[in-house]
């Protein structure tokens, strides 16, 4: 039985995601990671209707919020991260989706000092390490315009190599449809009767 009608998403779309997780530091100490990332990804119809693989590419930012450390003496981490993304999704009124990642980040950490410290000792207190990063992510889009803005709030279970500090984060995605003004090139229909 056709539907009253189905939103089509586009062939490509390039977007801004916004995540936050908790982790518990080393002394068992809860901070917060707000998570900054720019993507691109496009839309492959499956074999079946209204099925579409999802490729994705990502960047991100990630620095901890540790704003409770001691003024004299802090730790301060940041992450630069790419990841490529394979997911499935099914286009309708709503647009779920289920996908997994794999990517490498780029940590560094760095221990940072003000008086009463005087010196931070060396430049073995400041290092970068390379580290994988595999996650998996549920979501629902939720179309608007027709489809040429999905706005995904996610779930995401992530895994970084040899940290088990980070462990869950919840986000949302914002994507544009390429080309936006657009209701036929690339040749997907944005509303179907």
């Amino acid at each position: 039985m056709p539907a009253l009608f189905n939103i089509f998403l586009p062939v490509l779309s390039v977007g801004l995601g916004y995540g936050g997780s908790s982790q518990t530091d080393s002394s068992n100490i809860e901070i917060q990671v707000p998570s900054f990332e720019f993507f691109g990804q496009g839309y492959v119809p499956l074999p079946v209707e209204n099925l579409y693989l999802r490729p994705t590419a990502r960047i991100g930012y990630e620095t901890p919020d540790r704003t409770d450390d001691a003024q004299s003496l802090s730790i301060k981490e940041s992450t630069l991260k790419s990841v490529l993304e394979m997911g499935v999704v099914h286009d309708g009124l709503v647009v779920p989706a289920v996908s997994i990642q794999a990517g490498m980040m780029k940590r560094s950490l760095s221990l940072q000092t003000s008086s009463p410290i005087l010196s931070a000792g060396g430049g073995s207190l400041t290092r970068s390490e390379y580290l994988w990063n595999f996650a998996a992510t549920l979501g629902v889009g939720i179309p608007v315009l027709n489809g040429r803005i999905i706005l995904e709030p996610y779930y995401r279970f992530v895994r970084i190599e040899t940290d088990m500090r980070q462990r869950t984060q919840i986000g949302v995605d914002l994507s544009l449809a390429i080309p936006f003004e657009s209701t036929s090139s690339p040749g997907i229909s944005w509303l179907k009767h």
